[in-house]
């Protein structure tokens, strides 16, 4: 069989690289979500999962998330569990199969609820240590922090509230 012509070589090669460069973009965002995790000290590898996740166009058993990331089936697990937790994914199964295979949920809107929720507990702490302390600059330090914390926990429920009744 002939060789190909270079100009075929280089149309082949032309065409592979963007494959290439796509799985590179989707490496280093799965990436990215791991380095983003952790700064919030969460695990950097659920973060690296959620972005594997999101970026997937069907759920993924344990065996292929561990393969693609290239990471141990026990990390690929706890990774997964951390991320059923904070309602970021979701794990189902195949009718006659004990396998189960992991998506990400479609909004996160449960996630934000929970942020939320946290936010709500922290004011109950401004709101307290604004009464116990004892001179009026950490006082109005405290009440400050409260007023910014509160108006942001409104805000948020509110595109919360508006995001659910746009996607019903």
């Amino acid at each position: 069989m002939p060789r190909p012509s270079r100009f075929v070589r280089y149309i082949r090669y032309m065409l592979n690289v963007p494959s290439e460069v796509d799985g590179e973009a989707r490496r280093r965002v799965v990436e990215d979500f791991g380095r983003y995790f952790g700064r919030w000290g969460l695990a950097p590898s659920a973060g690296r999962l959620w972005g594997y996740l999101l970026m997937s166009s069907a759920p993924a058993s344990l065996d292929q998330i561990a393969a693609d990331l290239q990471i141990s089936k026990s990390s690929a697990s706890v990774a997964a569990r951390q991320l059923e937790q904070i309602l970021l994914a979701r794990r189902s199964g195949q009718p006659g199969s004990r396998r189960a295979l992991y998506e990400a949920t479609e909004y996160g809107d449960h996630f934000m609820e929970m942020v939320v929720d946290a936010y709500r507990a922290f004011l109950g702490l401004f709101e307290s240590a604004a009464r116990a302390a004892h001179d009026q600059v950490a006082r109005d330090r405290l009440e400050g922090m409260n007023r910014f914390y509160r108006l942001w926990v409104e805000q948020l429920s509110e595109v919360i509230e508006r995001w659910r009744q746009e996607h019903r």
